[in-house]
């Protein structure tokens, strides 16, 4: 197998012009030390297996973007902080690893451009993530195609333009890691959500403090949630899919738009951070799902198995139960605060509380 290997010796800024550096063969290793460098795009095509070795203070300046294509593989080892114009586009079958060998120093990326995984796998390591426009050919911040793999470590994450998962993909956030680590999606992508997947896709979100979701969140795969309160600038439309999941544990899911709950979620099961026990008699729950908006909330046919532990809070919309659509508390007590609440078409609700004078009976309460 012919083998090659640069080092680059840094020490202070180093240029690479012209095509950038654009890959191939079988097998290429660089070695950067600490220094600046500033390079004109990384393309690696063909079945190259490239791996790049950082050593000390490194930072990659790349102003035409990563792209992978083919059978080829990058593996990154080290620590660096990498600033991307033209965003990072991960084709071809074979993987894209970045591993930080610093746990006490994590990476730092600024991607403007994107990033976009449309095959294979892609794992990234803990660090600080912010992109800041989006994929020109996928219109979204980030992108993971379907039957695709990204998997992000524990960090700090701030993205633009939303993101999108197709169908069968699988995208993992790793929770925070420090108390000053944010999760937040600041826009939509081209059709106009914050988060949209795909049927039988994958989305699991780490524990965050606060979550914010800026724009309508529209699902029809599998969600995963992390502890913590989520606040939606947008409408949650869970119509969509077919047998897909929802779960979170200690979660607070807070939308600005009306909640939808249909026949595509066959399952969703979400906890309060404090939920009513038989020994908080009488103690409220906290949120477990609310909304700000006037338009009423939906459960509607097919949404068979919906499980809510603590209280939902609508208070200037009516809940809407019909076409055999049901929700539970799961065992354990549900609260409802609502401007009206309408059961059609079969619709049930079903909650066991302890009765709010303090007994140990189960009762049925119109608060007010």
């Amino acid at each position: 197998m012919y083998k090659r290997q640069i080092n680059f010796t840094g020490g202070g800024e180093t240029d690479i012009g012209g095509s950038g550096l654009s890959l191939t063969g079988n097998s290429v290793t660089l070695n950067f030390a600490a220094g600046t460098y500033k390079i004109n795009g990384i393309s690696i095509s063909g079945s190259t297996a490239v791996t790049i070795n950082t050593s000390g203070t490194v930072v990659l300046e790349i102003w035409n973007g990563i792209t992978t294509s083919g059978s080829t593989s990058l593996t990154i080892n080290g620590t660096a902080t990498y600033y991307i114009q033209g965003g990072i586009t991960k084709g071809g079958s074979g993987a894209l690893a970045i591993a930080n060998t610093s746990s006490s120093a994590p990476s730092t990326f600024y991607v403007a451009g994107g990033i976009a995984v449309t095959n294979g796998t892609a794992t990234f390591p803990a660090g600080t993530y912010t992109i800041t426009s989006a994929n020109s050919s996928y219109g979204t911040g980030l992108y993971v195609a379907g039957g695709a793999t990204a998997t992000f470590g524990s960090g700090s994450f701030d993205i633009a333009n939303g993101v999108t998962l197709g169908g069968s993909g699988t995208l993992t956030f790793g929770s925070a890691r420090t108390s000053s680590s944010v999760f937040q999606i600041t826009g939509a992508n081209t059709s106009g959500y914050a988060i949209q997947t795909g049927g039988g896709s994958n989305l699991t979100i780490g524990a965050y403090t606060n979550a914010d979701i800026n724009g309508a969140v529209y699902p029809t795969g599998n969600i995963s949630l992390g502890s913590g309160t989520y606040t939606v600038n947008g409408a949650l439309d869970l119509a969509g899919g077919g047998g897909s999941t929802l779960s979170g544990s200690s979660v607070s899911l807070i939308t600005a738009g009306a909640l939808s709950f249909g026949s595509g979620y066959s399952s969703i099961s979400l906890t309060a951070p404090t939920a009513i026990s038989s020994s908080t008699s009488g103690t409220l729950a906290t949120v477990a799902l609310a909304s700000e908006s006037a338009t009423a909330s939906t459960v509607t046919a097919g949404a068979s198995d919906t499980q809510v532990v603590g209280a939902i809070y609508l208070p200037s919309a009516a809940l809407t139960l019909a076409g055999s659509g049901s929700l539970t508390g799961g065992g354990s007590c549900l609260e409802i605060v609502a401007s009206s609440l309408v059961l059609d078409g079969g619709g049930s609700i079903s909650t066991t509380c302890s009765d709010l004078s303090g007994s140990s009976s189960s009762s049925v309460a119109l608060v007010q």
